[in-house]
């Protein structure tokens, strides 16, 4: 059993907390994954590299001997004893010797847990019903990494230099080995294992976040590095067994790791915000013997404060999107019915023995057959005339992310900008896609908004959009001629802070803008921003 509880405070003034107390025995418990869940592990990459005292605890001095130099450990300095093993050395001899061979001297055990060079990022686990090719009727475990641009650490191959962001794609068949395989591999990213920096073998640019020595597959379908592979299981193992990652049964799930988010709308059905607090347990590459997750938190509503610039200043909001298995799903406006009484509001008969349905928007009722049939070709309530269906598009699942920075639009002064980040999953297309069962990969995407009241209005807008598929397609891509790729939607943005035709530039261009953007948000019916949850509050 576990038991976690953390507190935050939002706004300066109000504060919450996170409680959950759960059993978690077995790997089983990855199905909740196909319930609609989604985990995402966060790493923190460590700032220096030396590591030898986290293997050992000071402690009092004993006659007896330090098997290193012969001498009685209440003599000739501090003495330490090893956390795994409980052996006990001076603390000079046995840095020195750890320094040559990470094992306890005595015993060989290892004196710490294993650590990679890996730059910061995310691993983000989720559920698709489609199959790997090989693994038939048993659905597809996909992990997305999103790994974080930086500057390269102490430890990297040119400290200093930057790196940028990428985004990794990887399949595993949703059966036992599968679920196994996850949790370790789960436990090699939470200790850096799994990315390095170094020269891409792919394109040779050099000072890239590139796969270490763990093999994962990007495809699951037939390709190099896809699906089927029979000896996948006992290769990816022994990779893992070489890094000294621990067997399954002695790894944390991944539910112990990251952060467990149900699939449910930031919004409700009237379109307002969930206060909700999703709790985050970040995994950090810190002198610490075991890796213990240390608890945070993150909202869609986030507190506003002022810089010391005198800008407007925000924290940090998530929002995440899982996309629909279904076209059933993406228009789902009314609930079944199970006691009924009164009539149709649209052939006047009796509800009363016939399937009826309600509509979630305005509680109007009706006979199923006669508003699917209205429906069809009307949005509205034939009753009040509201608009029950919600806006939806056909967007893949993701993240967005939007941030503040000090840095202004062109056009616009001591403002700062609203950063808008979107990391979107790779994944097997739906049959509402182009083409279903086809592969697409993972992309990355940004947009700036100046932090001005007109700015702030769209940005509400866009994450509304964003959570209701909007704001992304999959079809060819224009740039790359890709035909299977996630390409923007109709809603422009602009994708780069300065310079063309998607950056920011003259007062007229930037007016220009907003006008475009707000009318193509109209089009798809996404509510006025007065009428979107406030994410600045």
């Amino acid at each position: 059993m576990w038991n976690v509880s953390g507190k935050s405070s939002v706004g300066g003034g109000s504060s919450f907390s996170v409680n959950r107390k759960r059993s978690i025995t077995t790997s089983d418990d990855i199905d909740q994954l196909k319930e609609g869940a989604q985990c995402t592990i966060h790493y923190k990459a460590p700032e220096t590299f030396d590591r030898n005292e986290e293997g050992f605890c000071l402690s009092s001095g004993t006659s007896e001997e330090c098997v290193i130099c012969l001498c009685e450990l209440d003599k000739g300095g501090e003495c330490v004893t090893m956390r795994k093993c409980t052996h006990s050395f001076h603390k000079a001899c046995i840095l020195d010797a750890l320094s040559k061979d990470p094992k306890c001297p005595i015993c060989r055990a290892p004196a710490l847990e294993p650590q990679g060079k890996s730059p910061s990022g995310a691993m983000i686990v989720a559920f698709s019903p489609a199959s790997c090719e090989g693994h038939t009727n048993c659905g597809t475990i996909t992990i997305t990494y999103r790994m974080m641009k930086g500057i390269q650490k102490s430890y990297h191959p040119n400290p200093g230099v930057p790196y940028p962001a990428t985004i990794r794609a990887a399949y595993l068949p949703f059966n036992q080995d599968g679920k196994h395989l996850l949790n370790r591999l789960a436990y090699a990213f939470s200790r850096g294992l799994t990315f390095m920096v170094g020269t891409s073998l792919t394109s040779g640019a050099q000072n890239q976040i590139i796969w270490a020595s763990i093999h994962h597959k990007t495809s699951p379908r037939s390709s190099p590095y896809g699906w089927p592979d029979g000896s996948y299981f006992h290769n990816c193992n022994d990779e893992l067994n070489n890094l000294k990652v621990p067997q399954k049964e002695d790894c944390p799930t991944i539910f112990q790791l990251g952060t467990l988010i149900h699939n449910r709308s930031l919004f409700n059905r009237n379109g307002r915000a969930r206060r909700a607090f999703s709790a985050v347990f970040t995994v950090a590459a810190s002198p610490t013997p075991t890796p213990t997750p240390t608890l945070t938190a993150h909202s869609s509503v986030a507190a506003v404060s002022t810089s010391r610039r005198g800008q407007a200043t925000f924290s940090e909001k998530n929002f995440d999107y899982i996309a629909p298995n279904n076209v059933a799903d993406i228009h789902d406006t009314y609930s079944m019915l199970s006691a009924t009484t009164g009539q149709c509001g649209i052939c006047n008969c009796s509800l009363v023995n016939r399937q009826s349905v309600i509509l979630r928007k305005c509680d109007h009722t009706f006979h199923l057959n006669c508003i699917e049939s209205f429906l069809s070709t009307s949005d509205n309530c034939p009753t009040c005339l509201v608009r029950v269906k919600e806006p939806r598009g056909f967007g893949p699942s993701g993240s967005m992310e939007i941030t503040h920075q000090h840095i202004d639009c062109p056009g616009y002064s001591s403002c700062g900008t609203i950063h808008i980040n979107y990391t979107l999953h790779g994944g097997v297309q739906k049959d509402y896609h182009p083409n279903p069962g086809r592969d697409y990969s993972a992309t990355i995407r940004e947009a700036f908004l100046p932090n001005v009241p007109q700015g702030k209005d769209l940005a509400r807008r866009l994450a509304y959009a964003f959570q209701r598929g909007l704001c992304f397609n999959i079809g060819p891509s224009l740039s790359t001629g890709v035909q299977s790729a996630i390409t923007w939607s109709t809603i422009p943005h602009k994708s780069q802070l300065s310079g063309g035709p998607f950056g920011w530039g003259s007062q007229l261009e930037n007016t220009t803008y907003f006008l475009q953007c707000n009318q193509e948000l109209d089009l798809v019916f996404v509510p006025a921003a007065q009428d979107c949850p406030d994410i600045f509050l």
